[in-house]
């Protein structure tokens, strides 16, 4: 490999966070499920990213609605996201939340 690739290959690793290339455990310890995270794909969200409705979580960004059968318990009370290509405004893959009592 010449010494160019190489040093670009060395760069490009050292500007990603550590997070995105560990995505699939959360910031506190615990795993994501595999089906949901493609090691990439998860991460906490604050609270106000959601909304309770009378059927299921909101996610405020997309609009979809994931219905409270559907959404895993999260594993340090918190609210987790696990998005197609762990963007924002992409499509809602799984949802952690804590138990909130519902």
């Amino acid at each position: 490999m010449k010494p160019l690739a190489v040093g670009l290959a060395v760069l490009g690793t050292a500007l990603v966070p550590p997070s995105a290339t560990h995505a699939h455990e959360a910031a506190t310890g615990w795993t994501y499920d595999v089906v949901c995270c493609s090691s990439q794909d998860c991460r906490p969200v604050s609270a106000a990213e959601v909304q309770a409705t009378r059927v299921g979580w909101r996610i405020r960004q997309t609009g979809e609605v994931i219905p409270y059968a559907l959404v895993r318990h999260s594993r340090d009370g918190d609210f987790h996201r696990c998005s197609v290509g762990g963007l924002d405004d992409t499509k809602t893959i799984c949802l952690y939340a804590p138990d909130m009592g519902l």
